[in-house]
């Protein structure tokens, strides 16, 4: 878990910059950029590294390898090492999703963003509620979905995806409990039945009930 200066966010994607990569590491062995990268996703998941942990990660391979690559990394007030880039990346993301949670709840009718408010407009893409027949049944459901919607997407980094797996919960699949439906596909990572979901299909099912437009 990545601590932002207001924030717990669990940091599961970055941006790679390739150029910025392939430049970065011409000059290294391929032992050297394997420990490089482990010490960049570590510090994307927990923060600036401590030396007592750098040696844990680099085991009997520190003497080796560390003062190879301890020029791409400085140190912070309390001693800890980190990486420039990879801390501007992570804080990207942090800021991201905090920007999105502070938008939904300042305005409930906001559009256009996977943070807005759902709980007005959300049906299964034929006009009909959720699972009970009523109108308003998956506006209810997929309203109090709000926050899980903004986790999956921090953690599978893939807006897309998520809108698969909600689409498949609750249009296709019609289940009584689609966050848990829908966090068991992501404990198991099995996202197969999600990805059959027709991608313009599910959009335009996003966008109408988003927009509160419903469907023709």
């Amino acid at each position: 878990m990545h601590k932002g200066k207001d924030n717990n966010v669990e940091i599961a994607y970055v941006k790679f910059w390739l150029d910025r990569w392939s430049g970065g590491v011409t000059a290294m062995t391929f032992e050297e950029r394997g420990a490089y990268v482990t010490l960049l996703v570590e510090q994307a998941q927990t923060g600036p590294l401590p030396e007592k942990k750098i040696k844990r990660l680099l085991r009997s391979d520190y003497e080796k390898l560390w003062p190879e690559i301890a020029d791409k990394f400085v140190q912070d007030s309390d001693g800890n090492y980190y990486n420039k880039k990879m801390m501007v990346e992570v804080e990207s993301i942090v800021a991201y999703c905090a920007s999105r949670s502070a938008n939904r709840q300042k305005s409930k009718t906001k559009k256009n963003n996977i943070c807005s408010s759902y709980d007005k407009h959300m049906g299964d893409g034929n006009g009909n509620g959720y699972g009970s027949g009523s109108k308003g049944g998956s506006s209810t459901l997929l309203g109090a979905m709000q926050d899980d919607i903004i986790k999956w997407t921090a953690r599978l980094g893939d807006e897309t995806l998520v809108w698969q797996l909600v689409y498949l919960a609750v249009v296709r699949r019609k289940v009584k409990n689609p966050a848990a439906y829908i966090q068991s596909i992501i404990n198991q990572r099995d996202y197969s039945r999600a990805r059959e979901q027709d991608i313009d299909t599910v959009i335009e099912w996003r966008d109408k009930v988003i927009s509160g437009k419903g469907t023709p």
